[in-house]
Order: C-alpha cells, then sequence, then structure tokens
C-alpha cells in the first residue's frame, strides 16, 4: 500500500492529462453519434450500420466511462493521503511527489537532514495505511 500511494502522488498530473484525455475522447465520440443520428436509440434492422453505429458510440463512451471512473478512484487515494497529513507537512509531501523534488533538494530548501526528511514523509505514508 506504501507504493501505492507513493506512485499515485509521483504520477499525479499524468494521471490528470489521462483523465482530461479520456473526456475529450467521450466528447468526440458523442458528437460522433450525433452527426449519425442522434442519442435515441432504436433496435437495429439487418444490415442497417447506422443503428449499429449508435451501439457502438454507447459501448465505447461505456468505456471510456469506466477508465474515467478507475483514475478518479486513484484520485482518491491521493486526495485522502493529503487531508490526512498535518497542514505543516503538506508542503514537504507535494514537493516531493507533485514537483518531483529530490530528498536533497528538500533538505536543503527545510533546512533538515535528507535522512530526517524520507523518515517524516515515510511516517506520514505509514500513518496513512495503518488507518486505511
Amino acid at each position: 500500500m506504501d507504493y501505492e500511494v507513493k506512485h499515485v502522488l509521483k504520477n499525479y498530473d499524468d494521471y490528470l492529462k489521462i483523465i482530461e484525455e479520456l473526456k475529450n475522447k467521450k466528447r468526440e465520440i458523442a458528437a460522433n453519434q450525433l452527426k449519425t443520428g442522434g442519442s435515441v436509440i432504436k433496435m437495429p434492422d439487418k444490415n442497417s450500420v447506422p443503428k449499429n453505429k449508435q451501439i457502438d458510440y454507447i459501448m465505447a463512451k461505456d468505456r471510456i466511462q469506466k477508465r474515467i471512473d478507475a483514475y478518479r478512484f486513484i484520485f482518491s487515494i491521493a486526495d485522502d493521503f493529503m487531508k490526512s497529513v498535518p497542514p505543516s507537512s503538506r508542503e514537504l509531501v507535494y514537493y516531493r511527489f507533485i514537483k518531483q523534488m529530490s530528498y536533497e533538494e528538500l533538505a536543503k530548501k527545510y533546512n533538515y537532514s535528507q535522512r530526517h526528511i524520507h523518515r517524516k514523509i515515510n511516517r506520514l505514508i505509514e500513518r496513512y495505511v495503518d488507518k486505511r
């Protein structure tokens, strides 16, 4: 679980981009769906390509929505973790994971040893994992 929290935090910005791309793709599918006959679904006749296309669009939108929901679940882990972190340590976690600062850079910034920074962050994650 520790690894999952660290992974989510390190890839937070990438996940945001992925969600935005998925939303754009879903909008594009919805636009194509309207071009081929609106959003009302009727049972397709045999050899009826446009009506079958409507079902394909709905299924594609559903698959994309499931991926969006999965990424939102991932974000909930990051959000829950950040809410569990005391306000005095949030900036430290933000710089370490979101801004990808090294322990050396953080040690210089906060005037602590690298070991202290590392232990502090690990303790925060361990507390969060233990509460879950």
